[in-house]
């Protein structure tokens, strides 16, 4: 099985929704939520992939930097007991990666990262999780999504996966 992560609010917490958009440093704040790194280590135990899937949209809007992401990023997949070298910043074709992340937003303040409203990457799209499920070469079938927002349901169905809110997965005390 393949099991998608969520990050923010799933995985580790969300200093950036709890400030209101916050400072950067608020930003690179980063604390696993009870249970999660039991859970994931457990998943890997049982012989189950685990990869993380993101929008990071506020490199769109100038919040922070993409470098400032990636670092952050591989001290997620540090604390989680994650590969750090692998992550998919885009589609690529790098091959299976511990990280998926869409940096675009369709209204960026930021020329470059601005994304076609129809661009399937971003989530609520699908498109960062069909790439996972093509790159650890899993059927839809054999892969779940855990998430904590609308738009991770939405990616789920928009992908053809089974979706799972993180505290129907993690149980309400984790």
């Amino acid at each position: 099985m393949l099991y998608l992560m969520d990050i923010d609010g799933t995985v580790v917490r969300s200093f950036m929704r709890e400030s209101g958009g916050g400072a950067a440093q608020e930003y690179d704040l980063v604390e696993v939520l009870p249970g999660r790194r039991a859970a994931l280590d457990q998943l890997s135990a049982d012989g189950h992939a685990v990869a993380l899937v993101t929008n990071q949209g506020g490199v769109a809007f100038g919040y922070q930097t993409q470098d400032q992401v990636i670092a952050k990023m591989m001290r997620i997949c540090e604390a989680l007991g994650l590969p750090v070298s692998e992550a998919k910043w885009g589609a690529d074709n790098l091959g299976p990666a511990s990280v998926y992340v869409s940096f675009g937003h369709p209204q960026a303040r930021v020329a470059e990262w601005r994304t076609d409203p129809d661009d399937d990457w971003r989530k609520p799209g699908g498109g960062m999780i069909v790439e996972a499920i093509r790159d650890y070469r899993v059927d839809k079938g054999r892969t779940v999504f855990v998430g904590d927002r609308a738009s991770d349901e939405q990616a789920a169905v928009a992908a053809g996966v089974v979706y799972i809110d993180a505290v129907e997965f993690f149980g309400p005390g984790a």
